[in-house]
């Protein structure tokens, strides 16, 4: 709320450990002994949103929720979550999200961008949710998403079904 950035990372920690309990989570790793990670992706199937079951909720939306402060715990279900939701019908059309595989998260480190890791995280769902006559929902934050997500997924974006 209003630029603050406390809980950028504990949000993203709960994004993978949602992605871990009822999801997809995939990670790129360098090829040397370190085997350092370098990027990472979190994908829903259908049916399956973020936070939307008692174990996610338990023990993950539960504890994130208890360390914010009772102004951002309104805003996030009284507005956020509300507000959400009815972009995503409006944008998608109702209930196309949920229906959808659907990308929560993905990021590669800079010094490893360029080199296929995100392309490779969308095109193993892809490939996977065409094979089920499954669909894909890419979610943006913001412009610059939006731009590198075309830039990846131009080749399957005329697909039918295919949301962007």
């Amino acid at each position: 709320v209003g630029g603050d950035t406390t809980y950028v990372g504990p949000f993203w920690t709960t994004t993978v450990l949602c992605g871990l309990l009822g999801g997809e989570v995939y990670v790129a790793e360098t090829a040397d002994e370190e085997k350092k990670i370098v990027g990472c992706a979190v994908w829903f199937p259908p049916k399956h949103s973020m936070y939307d079951t008692k174990e996610e909720q338990d023990f993950v939306l539960g504890p994130l929720m208890g360390s914010f402060s009772p102004e951002l715990q309104e805003w996030w279900g009284g507005k956020f979550l509300p507000q959400y939701d009815v972009l995503n019908d409006a944008t998608l059309g109702p209930g196309v999200k949920h229906a959808s595989w659907h990308l929560q998260t993905i990021g590669v480190d800079p010094a490893y961008q360029r080199k296929g890791a995100a392309r490779q995280f969308i095109d193993t769902v892809h490939r996977n949710a065409a094979a089920q006559g499954e669909t894909l929902v890419l979610e943006c934050t913001t412009e610059s998403n939006v731009s590198d997500l075309l830039a990846l997924c131009l080749d399957f974006l005329t697909i039918p079904g295919s949301h962007l």
